[in-house]
């Protein structure tokens, strides 16, 4: 049990340090391009927002020109058909029009970051669409710092809505703020660097093919730690579990921590396997599951005795143990 506190206090101090630090990095001066379905494409395109290109890559390659953090606006209402691709530390925002999306059509990713390990994008106001699960992934993570994702949505994608795959050896971060992930395959976080973070905060999950979240901790090397905080957020209407994690007995350790949030009628709510693997449980709801709680293989479930665990077809799978934690 020792054990258990001992790596569940690891995790959770990772995860605290990480989300004090995502949004402290300083940002080179930014350089703004405008982007709008209605604008054209040229060597000068995107200077101003009355003077927009027409697609995002044409943007990202006039705010390039400017050097530093490289800004693409869109304006205006509209649905950009094409796979982009991120190379340097960028954002990505939308003007607040009604309908501002980004979808490929089919193939993808729609969106893949590969900026390098030291730098940072950030994505906010927009959609990002699968087309009914033609395009096989919405985000892909190959490499960053840190990944800020603020009110963004994503809808029907075949593999998953966000891959966070990515194998470099500076503690990256992931941040989902006010995001919504649905209908098709939703959240798998896989990487191969020994340590990542991710923070999804005020977010809703559902209507998943996979897991709602897939915390798979197995590529992580020995001695090495995944460690993931989700607070006041909603998973519900998933096909395997609205919170999956998974490790070997090689793997380094994968801590999740629900703080605040409702798990509902899913297959279970929180299912960790691999004796590597911890969920804790903070103050959420766990309701109108066919199981709550489950674990195998090893995996440990704690909690501060404070969640509702209740109208599930089995609250706790026959077996599994709750290892109550103090507040500290």
């Amino acid at each position: 049990m020792n054990g258990v506190r001992s790596q569940t206090a690891t995790g959770a101090a990772i995860v605290a340090a990480a989300f004090l630090t995502l949004f402290a990095v300083p940002q080179a001066m930014a350089s703004t391009a405008y982007v709008a379905v209605t604008g054209k494409d040229s060597a000068t395109c995107g200077a101003t927002s009355t003077a927009p290109c027409k697609t995002i890559a044409a943007a990202l390659a006039s705010a390039a020109k400017g050097g530093g953090f490289e800004r693409v606006v869109i304006v205006g209402p509209g649905s950009f058909g094409e796979s982009v691709n991120l190379t340097a530390a960028t954002e990505i925002v939308g003007d607040g029009s009604v309908f501002q999306a980004i979808s490929p059509g089919s193939g993808g990713p729609a969106i893949t970051v590969n900026v390098g390990a030291t730098n940072e994008v950030r994505i906010s106001n927009v959609q990002v669409l699968g087309n009914s699960s033609a395009v096989a992934v919405g985000l892909s993570v190959v490499s960053a710092q840190h990944v800020d994702l603020d009110h963004v949505a994503f809808h029907g994608f075949g593999t998953a809505a966000i891959s966070y795959t990515l194998s470099q050896n500076n503690f990256p971060e992931l941040s989902l703020a006010s995001t919504i992930v649905a209908d098709g395959a939703c959240i798998l976080i896989q990487p191969t660097s020994p340590n990542a973070a991710v923070v999804i905060d005020n977010s809703a999950v559902y209507n998943c093919s996979t897991a709602g979240l897939n915390a798979d901790g197995s590529k992580t090397p020995g001695g090495g730690s995944t460690a993931v905080l989700i607070k006041d957020s909603h998973f519900h209407s998933v096909s395997i579990a609205d919170v999956a994690v998974l490790s070997t007995s090689g793997s380094g350790f994968t801590q999740v921590t629900v703080r605040g949030t409702s798990l509902w009628n899913s297959s279970a709510g929180v299912f960790p396997s691999g004796p590597q693997s911890n969920v804790t449980l903070d103050r959420d709801s766990i309701e109108w599951n066919t199981t709550g709680v489950n674990a195998a293989g090893g995996a440990s479930v704690t909690t501060y005795g404070n969640s509702d665990i209740s109208q599930n077809g089995a609250n706790v799978f026959s077996g599994v143990t709750l290892t109550p934690i103090g507040f500290q």
